[in-house]
């Protein structure tokens, strides 16, 4: 069982932040339009890619002690200027003034993420998936087609995914992480993706095709990601779960995951 403390947040929190970095970097490469905007904010990141993409945010601030009103002021200008709300993914960990300041500004919660943990050992055995479901890690090429399918993935409609959907996704399989595909009856029934960043790897992007599902495909990409991530050291695996208490969550806890802790958004938005 992991302890959750500050020093483990600080672990989880940093990896998000260089997330927010590579997303940055991604859409340099895809976009071929200059530097994106970003900065550091409290021991954070902070990038703004657009008003319609929630990468436009800060992760992993006010982990390393004492935030300025001057810090927040800056972090304040580089969205009012660009037009967009400041939204900050914030650790319960946070240093208290982070918060005290944000209740004096009218900053508001706007959603909570259950953020799951489990260590992962050295040459740790994971189980093969079943006869009929064949996992395979995929290279950087196919991207626009995977984006498609993730986004199908995650929507239950049967219509075509909105392009801003599959835009985001263009953005993560383009910055440093790995895919993986589910195949099950000669087509890809699942994908999912996994980051990692000194020692800790990101478990991520997860879905099954809607006519694909209850197979076993989310544990069966769950358990190929975990296994990866033992091959290249990773000693600390985490999961961010928005549907609080839903399938996948249940599925991370029966491989060895618990929360850690939960994660609070908070925004303010501007006249």
């Amino acid at each position: 069982m992991l302890f959750a403390d500050r020093a483990l947040a600080q672990r989880i929190e940093e990896l998000e932040a260089n997330g927010i970095l590579e997303c940055t970097h991604a859409v340099e490469r895809l976009d071929a339009s200059g530097k994106v905007p970003e900065m550091r904010f409290a021991g954070g990141r902070a990038a703004f890619l657009g008003t319609d993409t929630h990468f436009s945010r800060t992760m992993g601030a006010g982990l390393h002690g004492l935030v300025t009103a001057e810090e927040l002021d800056q972090l304040e200008i580089f969205f009012r200027d660009r037009g967009a709300p400041v939204v900050l993914d914030l650790c319960p960990f946070a240093d208290r003034s982070l918060w005290a300041l944000l209740s004096q500004r009218g900053y508001h919660p706007t959603g909570f993420k259950n953020i799951l943990a489990r260590p992962v050992r050295p040459n740790e055995k994971f189980p093969k998936p079943p006869e009929d479901i064949s996992i395979a890690e995929v290279t950087g090429d196919n991207i626009e087609r995977h984006a498609q399918l993730l986004a199908r993935g995650f929507l239950d409609s049967g219509k075509p995914p909105p392009a801003r959907m599959v835009r985001e996704f263009e953005v993560i399989l383009s910055s440093d992480t790995l895919c993986f595909t589910a195949t099950r009856g000669g087509s890809i029934a699942g994908l999912a993706c996994m980051g990692t960043h000194r020692g800790v790897a990101a478990i991520i992007c997860a879905c099954t095709l809607p006519h694909q599902r209850r197979h076993g495909i989310h544990t069966a990409l769950l358990q190929a990601r975990l296994r990866r991530a033992a091959e290249l050291g990773c000693d600390l695996a985490k999961i961010t779960m928005t549907n609080l208490g839903g399938t996948s969550q249940r599925n991370a806890e029966r491989l060895g995951f618990q929360i850690v802790y939960t994660r609070v958004e908070m925004t303010r938005r501007w006249g």
